[in-house]
């Protein structure tokens, strides 16, 4: 159930149902549907994101382990490793239950959630999309002093939307990388170097002031910027329409399938003198579909009833 809820996830990883680091509400009414449909459960919505929580700390336990010198991945056993040396030590100088509880317990999802949690999203507070960085390279602000030798840099007053309404943030040294990448394919400014030193600044005369100009850049993005945004931008377009493909033709399979999970529990919960335990275990049975063909294909549901109770006995 824990593998098929992550593949669910990644399929549901796509723009439109993942913004930033997290679902949609889309995606985790669709994401419950699937999974109590293929087992045959009632969770609720904030019970399987409580389920991916798990999973998610459990996931960032194990990484941070492995982080640790000394410790290792063993990929057949599918735990951490290290020698009891380092076990001791960190045990020693951490005593981490959450961490601990990994040296005789196997961790089999993590490969699986690498993508979800180390993949095409990026981490943390300081995020912002593709769209972003193509309008910033086309409007670069610097802020230059009157005399020629002194520079201060920008503050990261813009706002970058992308698409399905992705905001995101930046860290000043990617606007740095973006500005020089603009400079560069643009007329060269005069050399800049640092602010004045306080020492210096104390010479100066009181009544000084010094009046700041705004320079734009109409530089164009980095060679070939555009065409990588478009071929990344169409190959998740391409992956939404897969997974859209897949589910209206998975549910065509369903509605023209006469002996399909879903007719046979409308059919079993239509029948008297059943326990919900009864269902639940008839369920299991009808994972088969030789079972299910039989069972929908009595002509009386005192045969189906008569057949059901013999096969859950």
């Amino acid at each position: 159930m824990k593998l098929f809820l992550i593949q669910l996830l990644k399929d549901h990883d796509v723009p439109g149902f993942r913004n930033q680091n997290a679902w949609s509400k889309e995606a985790w009414t669709s994401i419950t549907s699937q999974l109590n449909t293929k087992f045959v459960v009632s969770f609720t919505v904030n019970q399987v994101k409580q389920k991916e929580q798990d999973l998610k700390k459990d996931y960032r336990s194990v990484k941070d382990l492995l982080a640790e010198s000394g410790f290792g991945w063993d990929s057949v056993r599918m735990m951490v490793d290290a020698p009891a040396d380092i076990w001791a030590t960190f045990a020693a100088r951490k005593n981490s239950k959450d961490a601990l509880q990994w040296r005789d317990k196997s961790f089999p999802y993590y490969d699986e959630l690498v993508p979800l949690y180390d993949g095409r999203h990026a981490e943390g507070r300081t995020r912002r999309g593709m769209d972003y960085y193509a309008s910033r390279a086309n409007n670069v602000v610097i802020s230059v002093d009157e005399q020629p030798d002194a520079y201060q840099s920008p503050s990261p007053t813009l706002q970058g939307a992308g698409e399905y309404g992705m905001h995101f943030s930046i860290e000043e040294e990617t606007e740095d990388f973006i500005a020089d990448a603009a400079q560069r394919s643009s007329t060269p400014f005069q050399q800049m170097k640092s602010t004045p030193s306080s020492a210096q600044a104390r010479t100066e005369k009181p009544s000084s002031k010094r009046a700041k100009k705004q320079k734009r850049s109409t530089a164009e993005p980095p060679e070939g910027f555009h065409e990588r945004y478009l071929k990344l931008k169409q190959k998740e377009i391409d992956r939404f329409a897969a997974i859209e493909e897949k589910k209206a033709s998975i549910e065509e399979k369903k509605a023209d399938d006469p002996y399909s999970i879903n007719k046979c529990i409308i059919t079993l919960e239509g029948l008297d003198g059943l326990q919900v335990s009864d269902i639940l275990l008839a369920s299991d049975i009808f994972q088969a579909k030789d079972h299910r063909e039989v069972f929908l294909s009595f002509s009386s549901d005192e045969l189906r009833l008569a057949w059901i109770k013999r096969e859950i006995t």
